[in-house]
């Protein structure tokens, strides 16, 4: 329930830079403090785990605010140094909320995703580097692939993958969308090249990283689970379950029941917000 109510609320919360940050801030608080109680030692209190949790999450909530208020720059200057600095910035705060809901001191893990690919490093007595796998944006890599070209120029350029289509006609949409984006590959038609759409659709892109929070609350049922066999064991090691492409979706067709207007939807109001506002004018062609 806290799930949906922080994904929905997106709607009324980001409509200037106070409510964005103090959305940002608050929501992966609590996100940090309920993750932090869920993944609690048996011998710790629930209110100081929680507590930490909460001022750890707030922490990472203010960066990824910073990271995503940088697309603004990036959509008004399409400049891909914006969105390099953008996306290591969210990525610093990504990983601080998942340290803080995860139970674990706020700068042991550090994760950093490019397109499917999650690398994961972890701080103790050595660095430790990590590569896995992401099955479900794979998947969304796989899907772009089939409807477009990828475009590695651009996907150095702001650290997506981009791909470029001659189509990207959906079902129950009366016009064709001049961006789509699937986990966090990110597709662009032709016609509508513009900075402005790209920052919309790399906002996109986030909010499908951000759900991964919410996977930090199954920690110990997933540890359990891949400690049954080797073949778990061996999955765990190199594959990344992001079941938050799950979530994301469904709080997306939540969000878009009963809206007169495409861009009602809070998701897309979101990425409005941080990417210059989108009209039905801005695309068409």
């Amino acid at each position: 329930m806290f799930a949906f109510v922080s994904s929905s609320s997106i709607t009324w919360s980001q409509k200037n830079d106070v409510q964005a940050a103090t959305f940002n801030v608050a929501s992966c608080a609590i996100v940090g403090g309920v993750g932090a109680w869920v993944n609690k030692s048996p011998s710790q209190k629930g209110g100081r785990a929680f507590l930490s949790g909460m001022l750890k999450g707030a922490a990472g909530g203010l960066c990824v605010y910073g990271g995503k208020r940088m697309i603004y720059s990036f959509s008004q200057t399409n400049h891909g140094g914006w969105a390099w600095a953008s996306k290591v910035t969210h990525a610093v705060g990504l990983s601080l909320v998942e340290n803080a809901a995860s139970n674990r001191p706020l700068l042991s893990v550090w994760h950093f995703h490019f397109g499917f690919n999650r690398l994961e490093l972890t701080i103790g007595n050595s660095a430790q580097l990590r590569y896995r796998m992401m099955p479900f944006a794979l998947g969304g890599f796989i899907y772009a692939s089939t409807r477009g070209r990828l475009n590695f120029a651009e996907t150095l350029r702001v650290g997506q993958p981009v791909f470029f289509s001659d189509n990207l006609r959906i079902p129950r949409v009366d016009f064709e969308p001049v961006g789509l984006t699937v986990a966090n590959s990110i597709m662009l038609n032709e016609n509508g090249r513009d900075s402005k759409v790209l920052g919309h659709e790399l906002i996109h892109a986030y909010q499908y990283e951000e759900r991964g929070y919410l996977n930090t609350y199954l920690n110990q049922a997933r540890e359990r689970w891949l400690n049954k066999s080797k073949l778990t064991k061996t999955y765990g090691q190199w594959v990344y379950t992001d079941a938050n492409f799950v979530l994301d979706n469904l709080f997306y067709y939540l969000g878009s029941i009963g809206n007169t207007c495409y861009f009602d939807n809070p998701y897309e109001q979101e990425a409005n917000f941080y990417s210059g506002r989108l009209s039905y004018r801005d695309i068409e062609y």
